[in-house]
């Protein structure tokens, strides 16, 4: 099984180790509140989260690579990094993994001061990288192959976020920019049945921002790239099509 460099926590003051022993209870009530009907005796996996929490030692059963993102004892891109490189071996080996819906999940751990935004950040430009072509070379993918999933995904998480749209939170250009450099890549003879199912809420959010979303204002020029990427000769011609006549039927809908 894969070590970590321990230096991070060797190089912990005295007064970060306080500080975390402060914090570690707000980890330690909300995972055994969510893992306290298990099968396996909670405190056995909290005592496993604790010794990474403290010293960097993985559990050989017990560590569960969001966790890790909590527990780990840097913010640093290269500390992300080497969470990724674990998941990567143990479960995607082979295929491509995105953590957009994981961001509503972190954001408590935010809010709560356990984590801080500047770690959310780094481990999604850990997983994604900066853009869509950056996100294929980190795990050895086709961007043709895979931009269905990466579309997909990030349409959902958008869709999550609509109601609790926060700025300060969530990284929302970034995961804009990842659907903006995928969409040229998304083609409908991959995804007939999938493409036209996620083009429609793309354009419905669209249509409905000025009365259905938190901050329209902040919303809007975003959902606006979106659209004119959709209508433009860069995406693939059967998507262009389905934007556009879904576009007219929304349209039609108001009057």
């Amino acid at each position: 099984m894969m070590t970590f460099d321990t230096t991070p926590w060797r190089n912990l003051t005295e007064q970060q180790k306080q500080t975390r022993d402060e914090k570690w209870p707000l980890f330690e009530a909300w995972y055994y509140e969510r893992g306290k009907d298990g099968e396996i005796d909670v405190n056995i996996r909290l005592a496993a989260y604790k010794q990474f929490y403290d010293t960097g030692v993985l559990d050989e059963k017990y560590h569960h690579f969001p966790y890790l993102i909590l527990l780990h004892a840097s913010d640093g891109m290269t500390a992300m990094q080497e969470v990724i490189q674990l998941m990567r071996q143990e479960r995607y080996a082979n295929g491509i993994y995105t953590a957009y819906r994981q961001i509503l999940f972190y954001n408590e751990f935010i809010e709560n001061g356990f984590i801080t935004r500047e770690r959310l950040y780094n481990f999604i430009v850990a997983v994604h990288g900066e853009d869509y072509l950056e996100h294929t070379k980190i795990w050895n993918a086709d961007p043709y192959e895979k931009a269905r999933q990466v579309v997909s995904d990030a349409r959902q998480a958008l869709g999550e976020w609509r109601p609790c749209y926060d700025p300060d939170l969530i990284p929302y250009q970034l995961v804009f920019k990842h659907l903006l450099t995928a969409l040229p890549y998304y083609k409908a003879s991959i995804d007939s049945v999938g493409a036209e199912a996620n083009i429609r809420p793309l354009c419905r959010v669209y249509a409905w921002l000025p009365e259905r979303h938190r901050n329209p204002e902040l919303a809007l020029p975003y959902y606006q790239q979106v659209i004119d990427l959709l209508l433009s000769d860069n995406v693939d011609p059967e998507v262009k099509r389905w934007t556009s006549d879904f576009l007219k039927k929304l349209e039609a809908e108001k009057e």
